[in-house]
């Protein structure tokens, strides 16, 4: 009787199969956690936007649209998200959005009266991954 070591290559392929299967499945789920935990930073920099903005108005009765009026220093980079603004409306008194290369191009408004942060789905062809996104996050959730 022939001594034989190793894996047949009919072996080999079923483990190469079920790799492939099961990294098909957890790649989706994967960069869908990674997205929202990205969200989230844009989110927590709506926090600090909306605290500054919110002692600003306690002092000058109206809502700034300049940083640079703000006692906090909002300018600092929130990765993956390229247009960051304070708005002088209580409805839209920051906002931030995210970049677009990324394969997202989602948007987060804090309105200031409310505290409710919206997200908006963007246009073209991140729309479909933003209403996921948006729809993980909540539209219109507090914080």
């Amino acid at each position: 009787m022939k001594n034989t070591k190793g894996f047949t290559l009919m072996e080999l392929m079923i483990v190469v199969i079920v790799i492939g299967v099961l990294a098909a499945v957890a790649l989706p789920s994967f960069n869908r956690v990674t997205e929202i935990s990205r969200a989230q930073h844009g989110i927590d920099w709506l926090r600090n936007a909306y605290g500054a903005q919110r002692a600003f108005f306690v002092a000058n009765d109206i809502y700034t649209g300049a940083f640079a009026d703000l006692d906090v220093d909002l300018l600092y980079t929130v990765n993956n998200f390229s247009a960051k603004s304070v708005g002088v409306t209580a409805t839209s008194c920051a906002s931030i959005t995210r970049d677009a290369a990324s394969g997202f191009g989602y948007g987060l408004t804090m309105n200031c009266t409310t505290g409710l942060i919206t997200c908006t789905a963007g246009a073209g062809g991140t729309a479909a991954a933003d209403a996921i996104i948006c729809g993980l996050l909540g539209h219109g959730s507090p914080f």
